[in-house]
């Protein structure tokens, strides 16, 4: 019986909850969690705190050839989506400017006046706005990985030299909270 990608990212997201961080799988998770990914090469899987999104609860090492490896066990059922890698290449080129504007920002959340997990948004135009008028532009925007776990990066530094100038004549920000951020998606606030 063939079983859709959506029902095999919905078990995987149970097998991972049953399983505590920093615990290797069992030998029959790990077979289960090998099926729903068709990583059959693997020796190992584990749960693990994800550094770079902490707020993720489900970061999956897995172990090849006694290597352990960040991979993404979502993106290997789902399949890659260049746009999606091109687009956390181009937020990443911006963080600096957008940690710099919550670097001087002293107030709480300006929906509901929170002061917990505040962060920077694009109010508007939104990222994606942004992003996608300049990948209009710029198609074929080569990304490139840093080490183990690095990240995605625009490949070419006058590229994303063009990016980061393109990006700061557009962008406004504000600082929200991460319930107000959530909530608001892609749309502006009153």
């Amino acid at each position: 019986m063939r079983i859709t990608k959506k029902a095999r990212i919905e078990a995987c997201r149970e097998l991972i909850d049953r399983n505590h961080i920093d615990i290797p799988f069992s030998s029959e998770c790990l077979e289960e969690f090998k099926r729903l990914t068709r990583l059959d090469f693997i020796e190992g899987a584990i749960r693990r705190k994800n550094l770079e999104y902490p707020s993720d609860p489900r970061h999956v090492h897995i172990l090849v050839s006694g290597v352990e490896l960040d991979k993404s066990w979502k993106k290997q059922i789902t399949g890659r989506d260049l746009v999606s890698d091109q687009k956390k290449a181009m937020r990443k080129s911006v963080a600096a400017d957008m940690a710099e504007f919550m670097s001087g920002y002293e107030g709480g959340c300006e929906f509901c006046g929170s002061f917990f997990d505040l962060s920077v948004d694009h109010d508007a135009p939104p990222f994606d706005d942004i992003a996608n008028a300049f990948l209009e532009e710029n198609p074929s925007i080569v990304i490139a990985r840093r080490g183990c776990g690095g990240g995605k990066l625009i490949a070419d530094p006058s590229i994303e030299a063009m990016w980061v100038s393109f990006h700061a004549a557009r962008a406004t920000y504000q600082i929200l909270c991460r319930s107000c951020n959530s909530s608001k998606g892609k749309r502006v606030l009153p």
